[in-house]
């Protein structure tokens, strides 16, 4: 890879990796494992930092559907610019609103917005864009289950048939970051450990890990559960009760199911019916067989997944 230059200071800029999302692919276990203290020893010895203030600095402001550039500078100021004269060669950064897809009913994706914000927020320094995805019908599963804590009162049939899928083909907004910031300046990384045989990583993490720039790899095992979904049996009581309760009332049920009664990580969603996820699989099947030329050249069992075949 070219590395940018900066004849002023005669050195090479810094890397700023930005892990722009999706959520329901990770984002919070990995906030919550890069901040741990183990992983910031692992950082220096790669020269590389983690500031999570970065994150809830910017939570706000990421998710608005247009740049701004007084909300932005602040932050620029306070936290990138430094990063020029520190000791670290690459800085992680992690913003899951900053990806741009939308998934509720009429809004519209903002993803070369969300490219204006990492380009100020990188002036000076070198971004390399970071995005975690999953196949589109277990995404939509696991969004419906999280919106359930967040007060969502539709069923799950209206809940999908309202999802705005258009919005949801991962390889045309990829490529606009890849536009913006060059092909080799954009990493893709699927959420799914079944398709990691034969890629040299162990899943997700690691290839986060990777992206960065770190050599060390890990099995990441008897990871804790962040952000935990509902378990199955107890959806349609959180969605009776999002109906009856108020928001506040809701969202302690909710929160109480979260620690009490939670999905397991292997359980399945029991969703969606086989004929709906077999639809919404061939909706995207052919853009999901060019994002899988294009990206996943590293994942040999991506495409088989990804398009549905393995089904």
């Amino acid at each position: 890879m070219i590395r940018r230059f900066d004849a002023k200071r005669g050195q090479s800029l810094k890397k700023l990796y930005f892990h722009v999302g999706s959520g329901r692919c990770g984002s919070t276990l990995i906030q919550a494992l890069f901040n741990d203290k183990m992983f910031h020893g692992i950082f220096a010895d790669h020269s590389r930092s983690y500031d999570p203030q970065i994150y809830i600095s910017t939570g706000t402001i990421a998710h608005e559907d247009s740049f701004v550039e007084d909300s932005w500078r602040p932050i620029r100021e306070k936290f990138i610019a430094p990063m020029a004269n520190a000791a670290s060669e690459g800085f992680f950064i992690t913003q899951e609103n900053l990806l741009g897809m939308r998934s509720d009913k009429d809004k519209k994706n903002i993803c070369e917005v969300s490219c204006e914000k990492v380009a100020y927020l990188s002036e000076g320094h070198e971004p390399h864009i970071i995005i975690v995805i999953r196949r589109q019908d277990t995404y939509i599963e696991s969004l419906y289950n999280q919106r359930l804590k967040r007060w969502e009162k539709r069923d799950f049939e209206t809940f999908v048939a309202e999802f705005p899928r258009d919005n949801w083909h991962w390889l045309e907004n990829i490529d606009i970051y890849s536009n913006h910031f060059g092909r080799e300046n954009v990493t893709v990384v699927p959420f799914e450990g079944k398709v990691y045989g034969d890629s040299g990583l162990t899943g997700f993490l690691d290839g986060v890990l990777k992206a960065m720039g770190v050599t060390t790899r890990f099995a990441f095992n008897d990871l804790p559960v962040m952000n935990a979904s509902l378990a199955p049996r107890v959806l349609e009581i959180q969605r009776i009760a999002n109906n009856q309760l108020n928001q506040n009332e809701a969202h302690a049920l909710a929160d109480w199911f979260g620690e009490n009664i939670a999905k397991k990580p292997d359980d399945p969603h029991k969703l969606m019916t086989d004929d709906i996820r077999r639809e919404l699989i061939e909706f995207y099947r052919e853009s999901n067989l060019a994002l899988c030329d294009k990206y996943f050249a590293d994942f040999p069992n991506a495409k088989a997944y990804y398009t549905g075949e393995d089904i």
